[in-house]
């Protein structure tokens, strides 16, 4: 994600990290109906985790290499 914002060039990554995201979320997410309540936790566990994960990389990340990189040039211009 870093790179995209970076080189300011489509690469796909965005796409490929939903897409990632998508499968996985759905392996874990058969997980929620398992009837043992340990198997279940697991699930819930690795789908809440995916899921911030992808919305960290995808919003998070860029906006603080953004926020990084606008106040690493206020510093160089000074």
């Amino acid at each position: 994600m870093v790179y995209s914002c970076r080189s300011n060039k489509q690469t796909g990554t965005v796409t490929a990290v939903i897409l990632s995201a998508l499968t996985t979320l759905m392996g874990a997410g058969g997980l929620l109906f398992a009837s043992h309540p340990m198997l279940y936790y697991v699930g819930f566990t690795v789908f809440i985790g995916i899921f911030w994960g992808v919305i960290a990389a995808l919003f998070i990340v860029p906006a603080f290499y953004k926020l990084l990189l606008f106040h690493t040039s206020m510093w160089i211009d000074q």
